[in-house]
């Protein structure tokens, strides 16, 4: 009988809304035990106060540490972003060292370069250290594997693009009025206000009205960008044009999905957005910009339009563009058809379940190169 590999993986609680919560739940919700891995999970952030948030980790730290101790641990899965993200994973991974069990770092980050490269070189020396030690850095796609490599050259990186489920039906293209969909938090990187600012540019040329587009702004975030965005909204006079949803429950969103024809991302950096692999597999016509390894789901011309971030007037033209019934249609069809070719979750956790048995494999490999003490920083 095969052994069981016992995997804890760590990251955000559920209550934390984002892509890195719904890759997580993804995760969580898979039947494990068909592969032989018994799966556990400890969260290790949620919002709140700094203290709040520091005891929460403290109380995550704990836990680990009582298993690791106990020997009931196999792979220690990290999801991991950047700036506090960083560190909280950083200090696991050094947990991990001291009892020579793998650990493997899921990154998700969308400006983890920039992290890198504002930092000390104190730092950038552990964030390379972290990256060369763990057992795996699993990245979101090509772009991102070609940036772990400059700051980490000798780490083991496994490109594993993000998956979603297919769903049976896909969204009705051929309509009177448009609707076009962002989903995601709002904060200034999403790069919203240049939506708003484009459809408002367009209602002013009269290329857009209330009765041909429907722009719907699924989401919510930081308190003060949103209040931003909804009083652009309002000083243009586009409430005709543009409803906020707030933050949209999976039924909701489901339900929005399937009322749209567009996925619109005009995000200034990302990793790979859960948000678009969910329009394509609805069968959207997606208009996004060329951050992060969006271009492995979205080709320019085929399934949707690329950009460049802050390009209003390139924005502008994928949206007069995506009008077209006939377009969106054929750039529909060819989301669905990608979405099958290139999100099959079967083969997702199949290489995910793969890196877990070649990392089980290496425990205690690398005790020599772990301080053996607690000395984590």
């Amino acid at each position: 009988m095969e052994k069981v590999i016992s995997v804890v993986m760590m990251g955000n609680a559920p209550s934390v809304r984002g892509g890195i919560t719904s890759v997580i739940s993804q995760l969580r919700r898979h039947p494990w035990e068909k592969q032989g891995i018994r799966m556990e999970f400890i969260p290790t952030f949620r919002g709140g106060s700094r203290l709040s948030k520091v005891s929460y980790f403290a109380a995550a730290f704990c836990k680990l540490w009582y298993r690791l101790r106990k020997g009931r641990v196999d792979v220690v899965h990290l999801h991991m972003s950047h700036n506090g993200s960083f560190w909280r994973k950083y200090l696991l991974h050094r947990l991990c060292g001291v009892y020579g069990v793998a650990d493997i770092v899921h990154l998700h980050s969308s400006s983890l370069m920039e992290f890198y490269q504002n930092s000390s070189p104190a730092v950038r020396r552990r964030i390379t250290r972290l990256f060369s030690q763990c057992a795996g850095v699993v990245v979101l796609g090509e772009r991102w594997r070609q940036r772990a490599i400059q700051i980490a050259p000798e780490a083991v990186i496994y490109p594993l693009p993000n998956t979603v489920l297919i769903p049976p039906c896909s969204s009705q293209q051929q309509v009177h009025r448009v609707t076009f969909l962002y989903l995601g938090v709002l904060v200034e990187r999403k790069g919203v206000m240049d939506l708003l600012t484009a459809v408002a540019q367009l209602r002013r040329e009269e290329a857009f009205d209330g009765s041909n587009a429907h722009f719907v702004i699924g989401g919510s975030g930081e308190c003060e960008h949103e209040q931003q965005l909804r009083r652009y909204a309002a000083e243009h006079e586009l409430e005709d044009m543009v409803t906020f949803t707030g933050w949209l429950s999976p039924q909701h969103k489901e339900q929005q999905l399937l009322s749209s024809q567009v996925l619109v991302l005009p995000s200034y950096n990302e990793g790979l957005p859960v948000a678009v692999l969910e329009g394509i597999s609805y069968g959207l016509a997606v208009a996004a910009t060329d951050v992060g390894d969006v271009s492995q789901v979205v080709r320019d011309g085929e399934n949707g339009f690329l950009f460049a971030p802050g390009d209003i007037e390139a924005l502008k033209r994928c949206l007069r563009a995506l009008m077209q019934s006939s377009l969106r249609e054929r750039m529909g069809a060819k989301s669905r058809e990608m979405a099958r070719q290139q999100l099959d979750e079967r083969s997702y956790f199949a290489r995910l379940a793969k890196i877990y048995a070649v990392a089980a494999e290496k425990r205690g490999e690398k005790d020599g190169e772990n301080d053996r003490d607690m000395r984590l920083l």
